[in-house]
């Protein structure tokens, strides 16, 4: 799993369990962790490296019973494949994806022909 994806996971997991708890915000957060609102809104866009000692921080004010609750599983983006595509995808426009589903779509139409005999 890259790095990019492990720090994304655990901050969507952090931003999730923060506002499970009342809705707590991020200068709450801050404030019982000793972490700056600005590391914890980049902590939650996964932009920023989470030191140990923080995670345990983080996970204390968050009250979760593991660490665990926090981390990503190690299966989550082990097809290193997959990776590049999804974030190529996330990039086109939505003409170019439109581009992309007709040509898959012309593809698809001219090996059922081939298949067929037509």
């Amino acid at each position: 799993m890259s790095r990019e994806l492990i720090h994304r996971a655990f901050g969507r997991a952090v931003a999730t369990r923060r506002k499970q708890q009342g809705n707590m915000t991020q200068l709450e957060l801050a404030q019982k962790t000793g972490l700056s609102r600005a590391s914890i809104a980049n902590i939650e866009r996964g932009q920023q490296n989470v030191g140990l000692h923080h995670l345990y921080s983080i996970a204390n004010a968050l009250e979760v019973s593991s660490l665990s609750d926090l981390l990503p599983p190690l299966s989550i983006g082990q097809n290193r494949e997959e990776e590049p595509q999804m974030r190529t995808s996330e990039k086109l426009s939505e003409a170019s994806k439109a581009g992309v589903e007709q040509l898959i779509r012309n593809a698809l139409k001219q090996g059922a022909k081939q298949s067929t005999g037509r």
